[in-house]
């Protein structure tokens, strides 16, 4: 896909140039490594893809991140093959995943509100200016790391389910995606039902199930355990219900909008990002 394979840089094996430290994750598609460059001490993160039965895969990820180049998204750095699988180089975020930081930091209010604005304003990148859907928004994909203002900021990861959109021919919108994929309780209920039909406003249901979780500790488990996806699946006419009195009036109002059943009332990214500016 697109010239991809020109930034492997092959015939230069990994441990030569990073010496690699401790497993920072696992996935269904790789592992990832906390490493350091040794000719700069700089620290990275490394993903060592398993078992590769598709280099196309891989390498889609891999121009995926490459285009995704936005301060709210992981920095992609380079890329190698090493013996038999491909190595990623990332930049590295200190603080993890975003359900680790807030589980151990307990950040003010602010601070998770500026979060949901961090990530939405990734999701405008992708998808106003790439065309790019993730598909697999959660909170172990969203990372935090220090802005080069000192300040938390959080960033989008682990592009591995993400797609690339074409728009159609005959109604100049975006193509459907017929994939069942993602992290079950943060799937959208089109994902989940037997016809999958759906587009980009997948990552808006995720990403409003992601919020409640990110303003509110409680949240988080209510949503991983709720199925709020299934659940509309069975009975549309359900709603999950957001207290005003823990999320306040504005956010409580914007997410109630973004987990609607019908995909097609769903705000936008760019409405979303708006909305929050409003609320901060």
């Amino acid at each position: 896909m697109g010239n991809s394979e020109s930034k492997l840089e092959s015939n230069q094996p990994v441990h030569d140039r990073y010496k690699i430290g401790r497993p920072l994750g696992s996935g269904s598609f790789g592992d990832v490594y906390e490493a350091v460059e040794t000719s700069t001490n700089r620290k990275v993160a490394i993903k060592m893809f398993k078992q590769i039965e598709d280099y196309g895969d891989v390498l889609n990820e891999i121009e995926i991140l490459n285009i995704a180049d936005h301060d709210n998204v992981v920095q992609y750095i380079t890329s190698y093959e090493n013996e038999n699988t491909i190595c990623m180089v990332m930049e590295y975020c200190e603080f993890g995943h975003i359900g680790n930081f807030i589980k151990t930091s307990n950040p003010a209010c602010d601070t998770r509100m500026c979060f949901t604005h961090d990530i939405a304003s990734g999701i405008v990148h992708l998808h106003d200016t790439c065309h790019i859907v993730h598909r697999d928004l959660k909170p172990a994909n969203i990372l935090v790391t220090l802005s080069e203002d000192r300040r938390n900021i959080a960033k989008i990861a682990d592009f591995g389910l993400a797609k690339m959109m074409t728009k159609t021919q005959v109604t100049g919108g975006w193509e459907y995606m017929y994939s069942g994929v993602g992290t079950f309780p943060y799937m959208a209920p089109e994902v989940i039902r037997d016809k999958k039909h759906y587009r980009e406003e997948v990552d808006i249901f995720s990403m409003g199930l992601m919020f409640c979780g990110i303003l509110n500790d409680r949240l988080k488990g209510i949503i991983e355990k709720g199925n709020v996806g299934q659940k509309m699946v069975n009975d549309s006419n359900y709603k999950f219900t957001l207290s005003s009195e823990i999320l306040g009036d504005h956010m409580q109002a914007l997410i109630t909008q973004m987990i609607q059943f019908n995909y097609r009332l769903r705000p936008k990214a760019q409405s979303v990002k708006e909305m929050i500016n409003d609320a901060i």
